[in-house]
């Protein structure tokens, strides 16, 4: 259902009813707008979209609800690449300031992973920045296994054989 209705809404090229939608009600509609993210190809949706979630996970960075702007990131078919930085940026200050949270951490690791994404070299540089903290094994393990998505790279796996 959530499917249908983001193609529905998508056709109607409603992202101001969805962003209503959601801003109501965060927990039933949240599959219906990361559906939305990946089959809207508008630039200027993506980022209304996108600034949207941005301007709700500066005000609430510790509700669990605005993490969805890096699963947005994550799932967006369209990205500005200069709105996709300042987001990647707000990822790194989340974990490096607020919480090393596993689902921030596992989006990155999907970003990373695409190495065809512009913005895929930010995602990793991140998550082997914080390899470099002083954080706890479990967050650490949840890195490494979001780092093994990057394919082929030397600075990775040697990254990921430093740290077993």
């Amino acid at each position: 259902m959530e499917y249908f209705a983001a193609r529905h809404l998508h056709k109607k090229k409603a992202v101001d009813q969805l962003l209503d939608l959601y801003d109501v009600d965060p927990a039933k509609w949240r599959e219906t707008l990361l559906l939305y993210c990946g089959l809207n190809e508008a630039h200027e949706d993506s980022a209304k979209l996108l600034h949207h979630l941005q301007s709700r996970f500066v005000a609430h960075p510790k509700e669990s609800s605005a993490l969805i702007l890096f699963t947005a990131l994550m799932e967006s078919s369209t990205l500005n690449p200069v709105l996709a930085q300042e987001i990647l940026d707000q990822a790194a200050d989340y974990l490096k300031n607020i919480h090393p949270d596993p689902l921030v951490i596992e989006d990155l690791g999907f970003i990373a992973g695409h190495t065809k994404w512009k913005h895929a070299q930010r995602a990793k540089e991140i998550l082997l920045e914080q390899l470099t903290t002083n954080i706890e094994v479990e967050h650490k393990q949840n890195i490494l296994f979001a780092l093994m998505r990057v394919k082929e790279d030397q600075e990775v796996n040697q990254a990921i054989l430093d740290n077993l």
